[in-house]
């Protein structure tokens, strides 16, 4: 009796696994393209995952008829609330350390990635469920260390446009630095604009969304805010600020105060630049230098020394300064 029983449950969990093993393998260019991460326990999450959400869909249909038909649902909002607990505690188990980062690769092979899911699942030699699970884990094994292989190693530097202006990117020794030279405080939509446009891109064409220094030349709420969002979506080690004179308006130091919360969340590092230049040496070949100059910006009731970054990669130099101090440069050239 309880041999075919443990043989049904081997049977469905075999299948099931088959089913997950697929699933991922054809929709992984999808996940590339977008610059999605991929996660290692998709099939073991959706195994706990899907017994959880239609509990609590189940359970909240009877909860919204019983409130149309006037019926006692005491007992069923008691038992939403122990399983959505239940579920809370089972998904913080997550950790961003199964997340594998991909680059987006030739569309060919991306292509190839689904082709080959096709063809386990239909070809004769793949004839019995262990050996197609085999056979999908093998090609997700293949095309993983293929795309982590192709990874973009050589130093380089690229522009990313944001509200009508640019961030710059250095990408030199696997390490990511990033100058906004007040680009994300243009606008309130940038909290999204870095959620869902810069992290993806950073995940399609480097690999990774790891920020390793993360420098802002002229900050205001609407970048603070940002910046915080930002570092909840992703890894930012070393964030640099220009120290500010002045008494902070309200909204400002909530942004900061929200700023702090992430950081402190997540073991980020805020440096502070103030009148001193700062150098960070990317490996051998690359260099950042933040250089102050002789203007200062003015926010509101605040303001700070105005900074110049300097890139150096491969004899390739490059200056940065901040919006406002463009600004001022032009009019003073003009004069």
């Amino acid at each position: 009796m309880i041999r075919p029983i443990l043989y049904r449950i081997f049977s469905s969990l075999i299948t099931y696994l088959e089913v997950q093993l697929f699933l991922n393998l054809a929709s992984l260019p999808l996940l590339i393209a977008w610059g999605l991460p991929f996660s290692l326990m998709t099939p073991v999450s959706n195994l706990f995952f899907n017994p959880f959400l239609f509990i609590l869909l189940f359970l909240s249909s009877l909860i919204f008829f019983s409130e149309l038909f006037f019926l006692p649902n005491t007992f069923l909002i008691t038992c939403l609330e122990k399983i959505s607990q239940l579920s809370s505690i089972v998904f913080s188990w997550g950790n961003s350390s199964w997340l594998i980062e991909l680059p987006t690769i030739h569309p060919l092979i991306l292509l190839a990635m689904p082709l080959f899911s096709f063809f386990i699942l239909h070809s004769k030699i793949f004839n019995h469920p262990l050996k197609r699970i085999a056979g999908f884990t093998a090609t997700l094994i293949f095309f993983t260390a293929l795309l982590k292989y192709n990874t973009q190693t050589k130093p380089s530097i690229e522009k990313i446009a944001c509200n009508e202006n640019e961030l710059t990117i250095m990408r030199a020794n696997a390490k990511t630095v990033i100058i906004d030279p007040g680009a994300l405080g243009k606008r309130a939509s940038s909290i999204s604009w870095v959620e869902y446009t810069l992290v993806s891109h950073l995940i399609s064409s480097y690999g990774t969304s790891t920020i390793d220094h993360l420098i802002i030349l002229q900050p205001n709420s609407c970048t603070l805010s940002a910046v915080a969002r930002l570092a909840q979506c992703c890894t930012i080690k070393n964030i640099y600020l220009p120290y500010w004179h002045g008494d902070a308006p309200k909204n400002f130091m909530r942004s900061y105060g929200m700023l702090r919360a992430a950081v402190n969340e997540h073991e980020t590092t805020i440096e502070r630049l103030g009148k001193k230049p700062t150098q960070l040496r990317i490996g051998s070949n690359a260099c950042a230098s933040l250089v102050p100059t002789k203007s200062s910006i003015a926010y509101e009731t605040i303001s700070y020394p105005a900074y110049q970054v300097e890139l150096s990669i491969l004899n390739q130099k490059i200056r940065i300064n901040s919006l406002k101090l463009r600004s001022i440069d032009n009019q003073s050239s003009t004069n």
